[in-house]
Protein backbone atom coordinates (compact mmCIF):
# COMPACT_ATOMS: atom_id res chain seq x y z
CA UNK A 1 0.00 0.00 0.00
CA UNK A 2 1.53 3.18 -0.72
CA UNK A 3 1.38 6.57 1.10
CA UNK A 4 1.00 10.08 -0.40
CA UNK A 5 3.11 12.72 0.44
CA UNK A 6 -0.10 14.69 1.70
CA UNK A 7 -0.86 11.61 4.22
CA UNK A 8 2.51 11.27 5.60
CA UNK A 9 3.01 14.80 6.54
CA UNK A 10 -0.92 15.13 7.88
CA UNK A 11 0.28 11.40 10.15
CA UNK A 12 3.48 13.39 11.15
CA UNK A 13 1.19 16.79 11.74
CA UNK A 14 -1.07 14.30 14.17
CA UNK A 15 1.81 12.58 16.13
CA UNK A 16 3.16 16.12 16.66
CA UNK A 17 -0.06 17.61 18.19
CA UNK A 18 -0.69 14.51 20.63
CA UNK A 19 3.39 14.24 21.94
CA UNK A 20 2.70 18.44 22.51
CA UNK A 21 -0.38 17.54 24.39
CA UNK A 22 1.31 14.83 26.75
CA UNK A 23 3.84 17.32 27.43
CA UNK A 24 1.90 19.93 28.37
CA UNK A 25 -0.05 17.44 30.17
CA UNK A 26 3.40 16.43 32.14
CA UNK A 27 4.15 20.11 33.12
CA UNK A 28 0.69 21.33 34.69
CA UNK A 29 0.31 17.79 36.73
CA UNK A 30 3.53 16.89 37.85
CA UNK A 31 3.99 13.44 39.55
CA UNK A 32 4.36 13.96 43.50
CA UNK A 33 7.53 13.03 45.00
CA UNK A 34 7.85 10.88 48.26
CA UNK A 35 9.56 14.57 49.81
CA UNK A 36 5.89 15.55 49.15
CA UNK A 37 4.19 13.25 50.84
CA UNK A 38 3.30 12.95 55.05
CA UNK A 39 4.55 9.38 56.24
CA UNK A 40 3.64 7.76 59.27
CA UNK A 41 5.65 4.25 60.62
CA UNK A 42 3.68 1.48 61.51
CA UNK A 43 3.40 1.30 65.56
CA UNK A 44 3.50 -1.02 67.88
CA UNK A 45 1.15 -1.56 71.20
CA UNK A 46 -2.63 -1.51 72.08
CA UNK A 47 -5.50 -1.14 69.62
CA UNK A 48 -9.23 -0.57 71.11
CA UNK A 49 -12.10 -0.50 69.42
CA UNK A 50 -15.19 1.50 71.06
CA UNK A 51 -18.53 2.51 70.01
CA UNK A 52 -19.99 5.45 70.76
CA UNK A 53 -24.18 5.43 70.93
CA UNK A 54 -27.06 6.62 72.77
CA UNK A 55 -29.87 4.94 75.47
CA UNK A 56 -32.25 4.84 77.06
CA UNK A 57 -32.74 4.24 80.80
CA UNK A 58 -35.71 1.28 82.03
CA UNK A 59 -35.95 -0.93 84.63
CA UNK A 60 -35.16 -4.98 84.62
CA UNK A 61 -38.31 -6.08 86.01
CA UNK A 62 -40.83 -3.65 85.33
CA UNK A 63 -44.27 -4.53 86.24
CA UNK A 64 -46.75 -3.74 82.81
CA UNK A 65 -49.95 -2.36 83.26
CA UNK A 66 -51.61 -3.92 80.46
CA UNK A 67 -54.91 -3.76 79.02
CA UNK A 68 -56.60 -7.06 79.47
CA UNK A 69 -57.40 -9.22 75.87
CA UNK A 70 -61.27 -8.64 76.66
CA UNK A 71 -63.34 -8.99 73.29
CA UNK A 72 -66.68 -7.68 72.31
CA UNK A 73 -65.70 -4.09 72.82
CA UNK A 74 -63.66 -0.99 72.94
CA UNK A 75 -61.05 -0.68 76.45
CA UNK A 76 -61.33 3.36 76.63
CA UNK A 77 -59.35 4.92 79.61
CA UNK A 78 -61.03 6.62 82.38
CA UNK A 79 -58.19 7.12 85.24
CA UNK A 80 -54.37 7.02 84.52
CA UNK A 81 -52.13 8.83 86.52
CA UNK A 82 -49.47 11.58 85.30
CA UNK A 83 -46.65 10.44 84.55
CA UNK A 84 -44.18 9.89 87.38
CA UNK A 85 -46.58 9.89 90.23
CA UNK A 86 -46.19 8.12 93.49
CA UNK A 87 -48.37 4.78 93.92
CA UNK A 88 -48.55 2.15 96.82
CA UNK A 89 -49.04 -1.30 96.74
CA UNK A 90 -52.38 -2.44 95.84
CA UNK A 91 -53.28 1.15 94.51
CA UNK A 92 -55.51 1.26 91.73
CA UNK A 93 -53.41 2.98 88.66
CA UNK A 94 -54.99 3.17 85.37
CA UNK A 95 -58.81 2.45 85.25
CA UNK A 96 -60.74 1.69 82.48
CA UNK A 97 -64.82 2.50 81.20
CA UNK A 98 -67.10 -0.82 82.89
CA UNK A 99 -70.12 0.22 80.99
CA UNK A 100 -69.75 -2.66 78.56
CA UNK A 101 -68.94 -5.21 81.14
CA UNK A 102 -71.20 -4.12 82.99
CA UNK A 103 -74.15 -4.66 80.11
CA UNK A 104 -72.96 -8.20 79.43
CA UNK A 105 -73.42 -8.98 83.09
CA UNK A 106 -77.09 -7.80 83.27
CA UNK A 107 -77.36 -9.77 79.94
CA UNK A 108 -75.52 -12.85 81.58
CA UNK A 109 -78.01 -12.23 84.50
CA UNK A 110 -81.17 -12.80 82.50
CA UNK A 111 -80.27 -15.28 80.78
CA UNK A 112 -79.35 -17.35 83.96
CA UNK A 113 -82.89 -16.23 85.12
CA UNK A 114 -84.23 -17.50 81.73
CA UNK A 115 -82.14 -20.90 81.87
CA UNK A 116 -83.33 -21.60 85.60
CA UNK A 117 -87.24 -21.09 84.67
CA UNK A 118 -86.71 -23.17 81.32
CA UNK A 119 -85.11 -26.03 83.32
CA UNK A 120 -88.07 -26.04 85.73
CA UNK A 121 -90.47 -26.20 82.87
CA UNK A 122 -88.64 -29.14 81.89
CA UNK A 123 -88.23 -30.88 84.56
CA UNK A 124 -92.04 -30.37 85.54
CA UNK A 125 -92.66 -31.59 82.10
CA UNK A 126 -90.61 -34.48 82.27
CA UNK A 127 -92.36 -35.45 85.62
CA UNK A 128 -95.50 -35.33 84.01
CA UNK A 129 -94.90 -37.29 81.51
CA UNK A 130 -93.05 -39.86 83.68
CA UNK A 131 -96.53 -40.47 85.35
CA UNK A 132 -98.46 -40.45 81.96
CA UNK A 133 -96.10 -43.10 81.40
CA UNK A 134 -96.64 -45.20 84.01
CA UNK A 135 -100.41 -44.80 83.91
CA UNK A 136 -100.02 -46.20 80.05
CA UNK A 137 -97.82 -48.90 81.10
CA UNK A 138 -100.03 -50.41 83.95
CA UNK A 139 -103.10 -50.05 81.73
CA UNK A 140 -101.25 -52.35 78.71
CA UNK A 141 -100.28 -54.97 81.23
CA UNK A 142 -103.68 -54.80 82.91
CA UNK A 143 -104.98 -55.50 79.47
CA UNK A 144 -102.65 -58.03 78.49
CA UNK A 145 -103.61 -60.13 82.14
CA UNK A 146 -107.28 -59.60 81.06
CA UNK A 147 -106.55 -61.40 77.61
CA UNK A 148 -104.98 -64.33 79.08
CA UNK A 149 -107.65 -64.75 81.43
CA UNK A 150 -109.92 -64.92 78.30
CA UNK A 151 -107.73 -67.45 76.95
CA UNK A 152 -107.67 -69.96 79.26
CA UNK A 153 -111.36 -70.18 79.02
CA UNK A 154 -111.08 -70.87 75.09
CA UNK A 155 -111.49 -74.85 75.98
CA UNK A 156 -115.31 -74.56 76.99
CA UNK A 157 -116.44 -71.41 74.28
CA UNK A 158 -116.66 -71.64 71.05
CA UNK A 159 -114.43 -71.63 68.70
CA UNK A 160 -114.97 -68.37 66.88
CA UNK A 161 -115.03 -67.04 70.40
CA UNK A 162 -111.92 -68.98 71.44
CA UNK A 163 -110.08 -67.71 68.29
CA UNK A 164 -111.37 -63.99 69.35
CA UNK A 165 -109.61 -64.41 72.75
CA UNK A 166 -106.47 -65.07 71.03
CA UNK A 167 -106.31 -62.09 68.72
CA UNK A 168 -107.30 -59.70 71.85
CA UNK A 169 -103.99 -61.21 73.78
CA UNK A 170 -101.57 -60.64 70.72
CA UNK A 171 -103.50 -57.03 70.03
CA UNK A 172 -102.46 -56.92 74.31
CA UNK A 173 -99.00 -57.80 73.95
CA UNK A 174 -98.31 -55.73 71.39
CA UNK A 175 -99.94 -52.57 72.60
CA UNK A 176 -97.65 -53.40 75.87
CA UNK A 177 -94.65 -53.52 74.12
CA UNK A 178 -95.24 -50.68 72.08
CA UNK A 179 -96.40 -48.31 75.22
CA UNK A 180 -92.57 -49.79 76.86
CA UNK A 181 -90.98 -48.45 73.42
CA UNK A 182 -92.89 -44.95 73.80
CA UNK A 183 -91.79 -44.83 77.76
CA UNK A 184 -88.09 -45.38 77.18
CA UNK A 185 -88.46 -43.23 74.50
CA UNK A 186 -90.08 -40.24 76.47
CA UNK A 187 -87.90 -40.77 79.42
CA UNK A 188 -85.08 -40.78 77.11
CA UNK A 189 -86.45 -36.80 75.56
CA UNK A 190 -87.08 -35.78 78.69
CA UNK A 191 -83.76 -36.24 79.78
CA UNK A 192 -82.16 -34.51 76.91
CA UNK A 193 -84.20 -31.77 77.54
CA UNK A 194 -83.37 -30.94 81.12
CA UNK A 195 -79.71 -31.41 80.27
CA UNK A 196 -79.87 -28.53 77.58
CA UNK A 197 -81.71 -26.96 79.90
CA UNK A 198 -78.98 -27.24 82.62
CA UNK A 199 -76.17 -27.12 80.05
CA UNK A 200 -77.87 -23.16 79.19
CA UNK A 201 -77.65 -22.52 82.98
CA UNK A 202 -74.43 -23.64 83.28
CA UNK A 203 -73.48 -21.39 80.21
CA UNK A 204 -75.34 -18.46 82.08
CA UNK A 205 -73.35 -19.05 85.06
CA UNK A 206 -70.19 -18.56 83.36
CA UNK A 207 -70.87 -15.77 81.87
CA UNK A 208 -71.78 -14.40 84.84
CA UNK A 209 -68.90 -15.19 86.08
CA UNK A 210 -66.32 -13.84 82.95
CA UNK A 211 -68.24 -10.68 82.76
CA UNK A 212 -67.54 -9.93 86.86
CA UNK A 213 -63.68 -11.34 86.26
CA UNK A 214 -63.70 -8.55 83.08
CA UNK A 215 -64.99 -5.96 85.80
CA UNK A 216 -62.38 -6.51 88.05
CA UNK A 217 -59.62 -6.40 85.27
CA UNK A 218 -61.10 -3.30 83.98
CA UNK A 219 -59.26 -2.07 86.93
CA UNK A 220 -54.98 -2.41 87.02
CA UNK A 221 -53.55 -2.39 90.92
CA UNK A 222 -49.84 -1.85 91.49
CA UNK A 223 -48.01 -4.93 92.81
CA UNK A 224 -45.46 -2.72 94.52
CA UNK A 225 -44.77 0.51 95.50
CA UNK A 226 -42.72 3.08 93.63
CA UNK A 227 -43.93 5.52 90.66
CA UNK A 228 -45.37 5.42 87.61
CA UNK A 229 -44.18 6.01 84.06
CA UNK A 230 -46.95 6.09 81.91
CA UNK A 231 -46.00 4.83 78.24
CA UNK A 232 -46.56 6.81 74.63
CA UNK A 233 -49.95 5.96 72.96
CA UNK A 234 -48.89 4.63 69.29
CA UNK A 235 -52.27 5.37 68.09
CA UNK A 236 -52.45 8.69 69.26
CA UNK A 237 -51.77 10.44 66.35
CA UNK A 238 -52.44 9.94 62.41
CA UNK A 239 -50.11 11.86 61.21
CA UNK A 240 -45.96 10.85 61.46
CA UNK A 241 -42.91 12.92 60.01
CA UNK A 242 -39.60 14.83 61.10
CA UNK A 243 -40.56 16.17 64.72
CA UNK A 244 -43.98 14.43 65.26
CA UNK A 245 -44.31 13.80 68.90
CA UNK A 246 -45.91 10.54 70.35
CA UNK A 247 -48.31 11.71 73.12
CA UNK A 248 -48.77 9.49 76.08
CA UNK A 249 -52.18 7.67 77.13
CA UNK A 250 -54.64 10.41 78.66
CA UNK A 251 -58.13 9.94 80.13
CA UNK A 252 -60.51 9.32 77.30
CA UNK A 253 -58.24 7.47 74.96
CA UNK A 254 -59.02 4.32 73.32
CA UNK A 255 -56.42 1.45 73.58
CA UNK A 256 -55.94 -1.97 71.81
CA UNK A 257 -56.30 -4.79 73.88
CA UNK A 258 -52.95 -6.48 75.36
CA UNK A 259 -51.36 -2.48 74.96
CA UNK A 260 -48.71 -1.40 77.76
CA UNK A 261 -50.48 1.34 78.94
CA UNK A 262 -47.86 2.00 82.21
CA UNK A 263 -45.18 0.74 83.81
CA UNK A 264 -44.16 0.14 87.40
CA UNK A 265 -40.08 0.12 87.17
CA UNK A 266 -37.76 -1.84 89.86
CA UNK A 267 -35.64 0.81 91.46
CA UNK A 268 -33.19 -1.39 92.93
CA UNK A 269 -31.94 -2.43 89.25
CA UNK A 270 -30.92 -0.84 85.88
CA UNK A 271 -30.59 -1.50 82.35
CA UNK A 272 -29.81 0.35 79.03
CA UNK A 273 -31.63 0.12 76.09
CA UNK A 274 -29.61 1.22 73.38
CA UNK A 275 -30.19 1.16 69.71
CA UNK A 276 -27.11 -0.02 67.09
CA UNK A 277 -27.34 0.72 63.60
CA UNK A 278 -27.29 -2.38 61.35
CA UNK A 279 -24.46 -1.61 59.56
CA UNK A 280 -22.43 -1.62 63.60
CA UNK A 281 -24.04 -4.21 64.87
CA UNK A 282 -22.04 -7.33 63.96
CA UNK A 283 -18.88 -6.09 66.53
CA UNK A 284 -21.46 -6.18 69.42
CA UNK A 285 -21.55 -9.05 71.61
CA UNK A 286 -22.75 -10.03 74.93
CA UNK A 287 -20.27 -9.63 77.56
CA UNK A 288 -18.62 -6.47 76.12
CA UNK A 289 -18.18 -3.57 78.60
CA UNK A 290 -19.80 -0.25 78.34
CA UNK A 291 -18.70 3.45 80.01
CA UNK A 292 -21.82 5.00 80.59
CA UNK A 293 -22.85 8.53 81.69
CA UNK A 294 -26.20 9.91 82.41
CA UNK A 295 -27.35 13.62 81.37
CA UNK A 296 -29.65 13.76 85.03
CA UNK A 297 -25.92 13.14 86.75
CA UNK A 298 -23.62 15.17 85.29
CA UNK A 299 -20.20 14.07 86.17
CA UNK A 300 -21.38 10.07 86.79
CA UNK A 301 -19.59 7.37 85.24
CA UNK A 302 -21.47 4.42 85.50
CA UNK A 303 -20.09 1.03 84.06
CA UNK A 304 -22.30 -1.80 82.84
CA UNK A 305 -21.78 -4.79 80.36
CA UNK A 306 -24.24 -6.12 77.38
CA UNK A 307 -26.49 -8.71 78.28
CA UNK A 308 -28.63 -9.04 75.64
CA UNK A 309 -28.07 -8.51 71.86
CA UNK A 310 -31.95 -8.33 70.00
CA UNK A 311 -32.61 -8.83 66.27
CA UNK A 312 -32.55 -6.46 63.46
CA UNK A 313 -35.97 -4.38 62.98
CA UNK A 314 -37.05 -0.97 61.87
CA UNK A 315 -37.88 0.32 57.61
CA UNK A 316 -35.14 -0.72 55.36
CA UNK A 317 -33.36 2.80 55.33
CA UNK A 318 -33.03 2.65 59.32
CA UNK A 319 -32.68 -1.12 60.22
CA UNK A 320 -31.17 -1.01 64.33
CA UNK A 321 -30.50 -3.63 66.56
CA UNK A 322 -31.80 -3.09 70.28
CA UNK A 323 -28.92 -4.20 72.70
CA UNK A 324 -29.55 -4.21 76.92
CA UNK A 325 -26.67 -3.23 78.77
CA UNK A 326 -27.69 -4.03 82.90
CA UNK A 327 -25.90 -1.93 85.46
CA UNK A 328 -24.94 -3.26 88.85
CA UNK A 329 -26.84 -1.69 91.88
CA UNK A 330 -25.84 1.92 92.28
CA UNK A 331 -26.75 5.06 94.82
CA UNK A 332 -27.81 6.88 91.67
CA UNK A 333 -31.59 7.61 91.52
CA UNK A 334 -31.81 6.79 87.97
CA UNK A 335 -35.64 6.98 86.91
CA UNK A 336 -36.69 4.97 83.18
CA UNK A 337 -36.65 7.71 80.51
CA UNK A 338 -33.37 8.94 81.37
CA UNK A 339 -31.58 9.51 78.30
CA UNK A 340 -27.76 8.09 78.48
CA UNK A 341 -24.49 7.86 76.56
CA UNK A 342 -22.11 5.51 75.68
CA UNK A 343 -19.06 3.69 74.60
CA UNK A 344 -19.31 0.16 74.48
CA UNK A 345 -15.61 -1.37 73.44
CA UNK A 346 -16.37 -3.91 71.04
CA UNK A 347 -13.06 -5.57 70.82
CA UNK A 348 -9.02 -5.03 72.44
CA UNK A 349 -5.59 -5.83 71.05
CA UNK A 350 -2.73 -5.71 73.39
CA UNK A 351 0.19 -5.83 71.22
CA UNK A 352 -0.07 -5.36 67.98
CA UNK A 353 1.18 -3.99 65.07
CA UNK A 354 -1.14 -1.13 63.91
CA UNK A 355 -1.52 2.54 61.51
CA UNK A 356 -3.84 5.92 61.76
CA UNK A 357 -6.88 5.17 60.58
CA UNK A 358 -6.23 7.78 57.60
CA UNK A 359 -3.44 5.65 56.36
CA UNK A 360 -4.98 2.18 55.26
CA UNK A 361 -7.48 2.17 52.84
CA UNK A 362 -10.33 0.22 51.53
CA UNK A 363 -11.58 -0.98 48.19
CA UNK A 364 -14.22 -3.48 47.94
CA UNK A 365 -12.74 -6.59 50.25
CA UNK A 366 -9.29 -5.59 49.86
CA UNK A 367 -7.00 -3.00 52.26
CA UNK A 368 -4.24 -1.69 51.33
CA UNK A 369 -1.23 0.98 52.08
CA UNK A 370 1.25 2.79 50.16
CA UNK A 371 4.79 2.01 50.48
CA UNK A 372 7.71 3.95 49.43
CA UNK A 373 9.95 2.13 46.87
CA UNK A 374 12.82 3.67 44.52
CA UNK A 375 11.26 7.41 45.00
CA UNK A 376 7.65 6.13 44.23
CA UNK A 377 4.25 4.95 45.95
CA UNK A 378 3.55 1.35 45.38
CA UNK A 379 0.06 -0.10 46.89
CA UNK A 380 0.63 -3.19 49.86
CA UNK A 381 -2.13 -5.22 50.70
CA UNK A 382 -2.85 -5.47 54.33
CA UNK A 383 -5.05 -7.79 56.65
CA UNK A 384 -7.68 -5.50 58.83
CA UNK A 385 -7.29 -7.50 62.44
CA UNK A 386 -9.48 -4.64 64.46
CA UNK A 387 -10.89 -1.12 63.66
CA UNK A 388 -10.83 1.58 65.89
CA UNK A 389 -11.68 5.08 65.72
CA UNK A 390 -8.45 6.22 65.15
CA UNK A 391 -6.28 3.00 65.05
CA UNK A 392 -6.32 0.13 62.77
CA UNK A 393 -4.58 -3.06 63.82
CA UNK A 394 -3.17 -4.60 60.57
CA UNK A 395 -1.00 -7.63 59.90
CA UNK A 396 1.16 -7.82 56.91
CA UNK A 397 3.88 -5.10 57.91
CA UNK A 398 5.99 -4.71 60.10
CA UNK A 399 7.09 -2.47 63.13
CA UNK A 400 9.06 0.73 61.97
CA UNK A 401 7.99 0.62 58.13
CA UNK A 402 7.21 3.66 56.46
CA UNK A 403 3.73 4.47 54.96
CA UNK A 404 2.02 7.29 53.34
CA UNK A 405 -0.19 9.02 55.40
CA UNK A 406 -2.77 10.07 52.57
CA UNK A 407 -3.70 8.93 49.00
CA UNK A 408 -0.34 9.95 46.95
CA UNK A 409 -2.30 9.35 43.75
CA UNK A 410 -5.00 11.76 44.44
CA UNK A 411 -4.02 15.63 43.00
CA UNK A 412 -5.28 18.87 44.70
CA UNK A 413 -7.45 20.70 42.99
CA UNK A 414 -6.58 24.12 41.30
CA UNK A 415 -7.66 27.26 43.31
CA UNK A 416 -9.90 28.90 40.80
CA UNK A 417 -7.86 32.77 40.19
CA UNK A 418 -9.12 35.62 41.30
CA UNK A 419 -10.14 38.27 38.81
CA UNK A 420 -9.22 41.27 39.32
CA UNK A 421 -11.31 44.25 39.67
CA UNK A 422 -12.14 46.55 37.00
CA UNK A 423 -13.95 49.60 38.29
CA UNK A 424 -15.68 50.44 42.09
CA UNK A 425 -18.27 48.54 43.48
CA UNK A 426 -22.12 49.49 42.59
CA UNK A 427 -24.14 50.15 45.04
CA UNK A 428 -26.66 47.27 45.85
CA UNK A 429 -26.65 44.06 47.86
CA UNK A 430 -22.82 43.49 48.01
CA UNK A 431 -21.80 46.55 47.98
CA UNK A 432 -21.88 50.29 48.70
CA UNK A 433 -21.54 53.51 46.95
Amino acid sequence: MKFSARRIWGLLAGLGILAAGVLLWARRSPRKTVSQIPLTQVQLGPVIARMHAQGTVKGVDSDRLMAPMIGGGGLNLIQVPADGTPVKAGQVVVRFDPTVQEYNLQQAESQLAQAKAMLQSAQATAQAQLLSDQYSLVHARYNVARAKLNVEENPILPAIQAQENNLALTAARAALLQTQRNVASDAASNQAQVAIEKAAETTARVQIELARRNMARMSLRASTSGYVAVMTNPWGTFMFGPGTVIPEFQVGDPVRPGSTVAELPDLTHEQISVDINETQAGSVSIGQPARITVSAFPGWIFHGQISQVGGVQGPPWDRQTTCLVSLPPTRAQLRPGMSARLVITTGALQHTAWLPTQAVFTQGRRSYVYVPHNGKFVEHSVRIRLRGETQVAIAGLAPGQSVALVNPTVRKPQRAAKLPQTGPSLPGRHGRR
